[in-house]
């Protein structure tokens, strides 16, 4: 069952397309948030409050794929919070 009318098979289509939907699904807004922190490490790095060799690691390990989403959505829903 849809939850939303962009969700649904009859009328996603009227409201949104599959590019946008993808682009608000919870796989991009998560790479959306690890490229954010990604970002802030190498910054940081810069100006040097962290080692540069953790903002590469930050980097280099910001890969969606990477993670869990079942486990991060369990540990949302346990803290209420992202």
């Amino acid at each position: 069952m849809s939850g939303h009318v962009i969700d649904s098979e009859l009328f996603g289509n009227s409201y949104s397309t599959a590019q946008m939907r993808e682009v608000f699904s919870s796989r991009s807004v998560l790479q959306s948030w690890i490229d954010t922190e990604s970002a802030l490490a190498r910054a940081q790095a810069t100006l040097g409050l962290v080692p540069q060799e953790a903002a590469d690691d930050i980097t280099e390990r910001g890969v969606v794929d990477d993670f869990d989403l079942a486990s991060l959505a369990a540990g949302i829903k346990a803290t209420s919070h992202p």
